[in-house]
């Protein structure tokens, strides 16, 4: 399993009831990691942004995008560290769901004339010190891979890619199942993708 799969063999057996061994190891080791990557593709993320929860705080480095706010990927806890490289001031913040929000210096959030004001440089390494991951959003994320894995397992077969409604001629099967589209859908009306390394 690759560090960037949300999902194991074990989470998609369910679904395979029609898989031979040799079947098995194809979807092992080519569809999940194929499945999980197009996910974060069509999320409009960094691969592996959904993965779970770090054990410890890690320091990832963000660019400032040049606004008063940042969009984070998914973290759990409180930001332990925020360094802005020198002669940059940090300034006051709060964190607003998955974003960090610049405050004034009253403590309230810029708006106005402050619109304008950049908190947050653009392109300035900003070193952020957090338990990144995602533990809320794991469990939908594991579910639509392991459709997509089932999808794009069962695309093999000619029959299924050619299923159509008699009577309307509508093609009944999609390279990406309504329930991922949902998915997708509600996750990317929470995710702004961000640059980070």
């Amino acid at each position: 399993m690759s560090t960037t799969d949300y999902i194991t063999l074990a989470d998609v057996q369910g679904y395979l009831y029609q898989a031979k061994q040799s079947d098995k190891d194809f979807i092992e080791s080519t569809l999940i990691p194929a499945a999980c990557s197009f996910f974060d593709r069509l999320c409009n993320v960094e691969a592996g942004y959904f993965k779970k929860v770090d054990a410890t705080a890690t320091a990832q480095i963000f660019y400032g995008n040049g606004m008063t706010f940042m969009v984070l990927p998914p973290f759990t806890g409180n930001i332990e560290e925020i360094v802005m490289p020198a002669p940059y001031i940090l300034p006051r913040y709060t964190v607003l769901g998955q974003r960090l929000q610049a405050l004034t210096s009253e403590g309230n959030i810029p708006i106005g004339t402050m619109i304008g004001t950049s908190f947050w440089p653009l392109g300035l390494a900003i070193t952020i010190k957090a338990k990144w991951g995602s533990a809320d959003k794991l469990p939908a994320v594991k579910q639509a891979c392991a459709e997509l894995v089932v999808a794009m397992w069962r695309s093999k077969d000619q029959a299924f890619l050619k299923a159509v409604q008699m009577e309307t001629g509508q093609v009944l099967t999609d390279a990406i199942p309504v329930r991922v589209k949902a998915t997708i859908a509600s996750l990317r009306g929470e995710v702004t993708a961000n640059a980070f390394v």
